[in-house]
């Protein structure tokens, strides 16, 4: 695609108001300013009223950033001599109303449709969004409402057991209820029918099982045969659990607790044993006179039946246990989206559902808003919600329905009016897919939703051999499918063709190294990343000082000029040391306290267990954390006694270690009430010898600095009124659950420090991409749910092997469309450059991740200038001369490498396509 087919896409933007488009825009060629450009045309030549106008938005300040740039546009032509005065009035009066118009993000705009209509909508006139914080603060409370009332509902009880003793940590059982919560709709659509059938455990067959193999012992000739030992260890104590299982006449969890332990392969626990069969030796056997075969045959055959049996058994109760559960909490989170509805207290996925709803579904609200706005406006679209999609298709409706006509209900068979839908997006740039963006919904739009799809291809963000690497990776990296989108390549601004800029490079540094641990090599990276700034900036290697143009000022490369790019928080303090040890000033842009670091959340569950002693799923969690260090076994025991944890109920009961323990909750439970917080927290600390036990840990450091936050923000939340526990878990919760950062507003001269995704929308002179060798390819499943969209079906994953039918499955498609997001996370991380981009190639050999074989694969088949890449501690001496002229060079030991792994790529993708 050339500049030409970029220029006349352009004037189509401006000119072609009566046809609706989509407008793929590459990485720095303009979104933003098109978009304004066809507001300003639509104003200016339709005649168009700005308040008929309704322009979507990914957040707030980019609604800002589209108004001024309005604004400055319209008062650019507002000061000429010779504008007629009709023009001159209609500017006018779109400045006077630019700020109240419909230029707003999407979450706004469906707030305005619902209290539009709130009798339609069922929401009370004066509804409240919740915030973030609020919302996790409501679903703290309705949860623990929930597990109080729950204590008679025995189905719930009995699921909620039979997990916790097949190993299933209960904090799991949360998040899911947490992700119902934030997604009832898909929750409503999703049917969890129990029809597992659980085989009987057959004592008998069991015993007679034992007696076999006891009998098939004497036909070992040697005692010492290991299958011989394991064979008479693992009856003795078997033997000793049928017969506990007759005394306890089948008590279900306490069946599931005892087998469980014969079972690692389901539950998933190291500690527990599964039963052995490749042990012994043929020779130490005699032969069985029953089945005429060697007895070591007979003994593993016997053991694996009985490993089988009890894995089915295992495995469907806690199939079942897991069917029933979700059925108690689906019915959760239906309940609670229909008291927020009731009591106007929503949350902001809430009101885009309810407002899709009332377009979709209502004659009269769909065509108040068809005839409110002339046109609709969608920018950053790769980034949509297909909610937002939906809500756009169905307001753009070119024909205005009354009753007597069939509403249409599938947004994807729409027909807008002319040119009033545009929407501009890169799907290229598509990396919000945990924010619930889908990539694939622009490929609908375009198909089905627009007249035609325009391209902008000139990049007037980086120099040209930033331009031509991007292109010659990525158009081999990018393959065509439902879910990933076609590359088009960038172009270099035909204004410059006749003047073209030998200036900037793509550089390469790092090895791959196989004596070293990944931390270790990690170092090694930081190390090399803080010599090569001061390389640049000791040697004064230049730069742009503006945007590309015939006339080129150059000035040097200041700390402010470079941004290092790491995938994830984790790996920024290793390149913030090495920087400090140089004295590079720096800045991490993603500051924040690890709020999912297990400290953290350890403290959090302690302090919820002092504070309400109906919360089991936090007191086993406190339990089980380093204050209390509760084995299974104590836990089990205490249940296997009859005994409650809710510590109140137990006060003053038994001896034993759970106890002991339970007492101290109710302890500080009682304190609570009588004593500040924060010494309620400093002396839980003490008394549990939280900081000395951290100081032999490994990670003591991050630990200690964890234990310290939360005492600092209990400390600085008290310093003006009482604060209660309570206030202080939603204050640490709504930061856990956000994942919120620290803002940081230093603007001094210092290196930039960020993750990938927080690179997003950004440009920087000189770029440092980090990590490649250790990027995660496996998709993010913490919380193992996942959505079905073609079947509409949530699908969840508890355990090991403890999972919804159809789970795994899905899961393989998640893998495919994870590694295609990490494609174009790589895209977008390469294209912030503006003037140099420097890739590190570290990684731990032998073995390679496949972006990264893939990524160097593909630079090295395209002649990528691989003489940069020999492992110097820095770049070039005259960086900022180096020509974007490029050489082949066969490296030999990279080339045997991707010999060696080309196999195992095939592989992978082959399964990841056949899936």
């Amino acid at each position: 695609m050339n500049s030409k087919i970029d220029s006349q896409s352009r004037i189509q933007i401006r000119n072609n108001l009566n046809s609706s488009y989509y407008v793929e825009a590459g990485a720095g060629t303009g979104k933003t300013t098109v978009l304004v450009d066809r507001i300003v045309s639509l104003i200016l030549k339709n005649k168009t009223p700005i308040n008929k106008i309704a322009a979507i938005t990914f957040n707030r300040s980019a609604a800002k950033n589209i108004k001024d740039k309005i604004r400055t546009s319209l008062e650019s032509i507002l000061i000429k001599d010779d504008i007629p005065n009709e023009v001159q009035k209609n500017i006018e009066k779109s400045l006077h109303e630019l700020e109240t118009s419909s230029i707003q993000t999407l979450h706004s705009f469906a707030d305005k449709i619902i209290r539009q209509f709130p009798i339609e909508s069922g929401v009370p006139p004066g509804f409240k969004i919740l915030s973030e914080s609020e919302n996790n603060n409501l679903f703290e409370r309705k949860w623990n409402n929930w597990i109080s009332s729950n204590q008679e509902n025995l189905k719930f009880e009995k699921s909620f057991n039979w997990l916790m003793c097949l190993n299933v940590n209960p904090n799991k059982i949360k998040s899911i209820a947490k992700i119902f919560w934030n997604n009832f709709e898909n929750v409503e659509t999703s049917k969890f029918e129990n029809d597992i059938k659980i085989p009987e455990i057959n004592v008998e067959k069991f015993k007679k099982l034992c007696a076999n193999l006891k009998n098939l012992s004497i036909r070992c000739n040697n005692p010492e045969d290991p299958l011989l030992v394991h064979a008479n260890d693992f009856t003795e104590e078997f033997e000793e659990v049928l017969f506990s299982l007759n005394n306890w006449n089948f008590d279900s969890s306490i069946t599931l607790y005892t087998l469980s332990k014969f079972s690692k392969n389901t539950t998933g626990n190291d500690s527990y044993k599964s039963v052995s069969t490749n042990k012994g030796n043929k020779k130490n056997w005699d032969e069985d006179p029953y089945s005429q075969q060697n007895s070591k045959i007979s003994v593993t055959s016997i053991l694996s039946e009985i490993q089988s049996a009890i894995d089915d058994f295992l495995l469907n109760s806690g199939k079942s246990a897991l069917i029933d559960l979700l059925t108690e909490l689906k019915n959760f989170s239906l309940k609670e989206a229909h008291q927020r509805r009731e009591k106007g207290e929503i949350t902001h996925d809430d009101s885009l559902i309810w407002a899709r709803n009332l377009v979709k579904n209502h004659y009269s609200v769909r065509n108040h808003f068809i005839l409110n706005y002339d046109n609709i406006l969608i920018d950053e679209f790769q980034d949509t919600d297909p909610i937002q999609a939906e809500i756009a298709a169905f307001i753009s409706e070119s024909i205005i329905k009354d009753k007597s006509t069939k509403l249409e209900t599938d947004w994807t068979k729409i027909k807008p009016q002319n040119g009033k839908l545009f929407a501009v997006g890169d799907p290229k740039q598509s990396i919000y897919k945990f924010r619930k963006a889908d990539s694939s919904i622009s490929q609908i739009i375009q198909q089905n939703l627009t007249d035609n799809t325009l391209y902008l291809t000139e990049n007037f963000r980086s120099t040209k051999p930033i331009i031509k690497f991007v292109n010659q990776i990525f158009e081999n990296l990018f393959e065509e499918s439902e879910t990933q989108p076609k590359y088009v390549n960038l172009t270099y601004p035909e204004k410059n063709v006749s003047n073209p800029l030998n200036f900037g490079s793509v550089q390469f540094f790092g090895e791959s190294i196989e004596d070293k641990t990944t931390d270790q090599i990690k170092k090694d990276e930081a190390k090399q990343i803080s010599q090569i700034i001061n390389d640049i900036i000791s040697k004064k290697s230049e730069i742009r000082d503006q945007q590309i143009n015939s006339e080129i000022r150059k000035k040097p490369v200041n700390y402010n000029d470079i941004c290092i790019l790491v995938e994830k928080n984790a790996d920024i303090p290793i390149i913030e040391n090495e920087l400090n040890n140089l004295s590079i000033p720096n800045i991490n842009q993603n500051s924040a306290i690890n709020y999912q670091a297990q400290e953290i959340k350890d403290i959090i569950n302690c302090l919820k267990a002092i504070n309400n002693p109906y919360d089991k799923i936090s007191i086993i969690a406190a339990l089980k954390s380093p204050a209390f260090s509760c084995s299974d076994e104590d836990l089990f025991q205490h249940v296997k006694d009859h005994k409650s944890f809710n510590y109140i109920e137990n006060h003053q009961k038994g001896s034993s270690k759970i106890d002991k323990y339970l007492k101290i909750l109710n302890e500080f439970h009682v304190k609570k009430n009588r004593t500040t917080t924060t010494e309620i927290i400093e002396e839980f600390f003490t008394s549990r010898h939280l900081n000395s036990s951290a100081i032999v840990h490994e990670n003591s450091e991050n630990i200690l600095n964890h234990y310290e936050f939360v005492m600092t923000t209990a400390i600085s939340l008290s310093k003006d009124n009482h604060l209660t526990i309570i206030e202080l878990l939603n204050y640490l919760e709504k930061d856990l659950n956000q994942g919120n950062k620290i803002p940081n507003n230093d603007s001094s001269n210092s290196v930039k420090i960020m993750t990938l995704h927080g690179a997003k929308g950004l440009e920087f002179p000189v770029v440092i991409m980090t990590g490649l060798g250790f990027i995660s390819e496996t998709p993010s499943t913490e919380n193992n749910v996942l959505f079905d969209k073609e079947n509409q079906q949530f699908e969840v994953k508890i355990s090991k092997n403890i999972q919804t039918s159809n789970f795994e499955n899905l899961l393989q498609k998640e893998i495919q469309n994870t590694l295609e997001e990490k494609i174009r996370l790589l895209y977008v991380s390469a294209t912030r450059a503006k003037d140099f981009l420097i890739i590190s190639l570290f990684k731990k050999g032998p073995r390679t991740k496949l972006l990264y074989h893939l990524f160097t694969n593909t630079a090295q088949k395209q002649n990528v200038d691989w003489d940069k890449i020999e492992f110097a501690s820095s770049i070039p001496e005259n960086v900022s001369e180096i020509s974007d002229e490029t050489t082949s060079f066969d490296q030999e030991s990279i080339l045997k490498e991707f010999e060696i792994l080309n196999k195992r790529q095939k592989k992978l993708l082959e399964k990841l396509s056949s899936e």
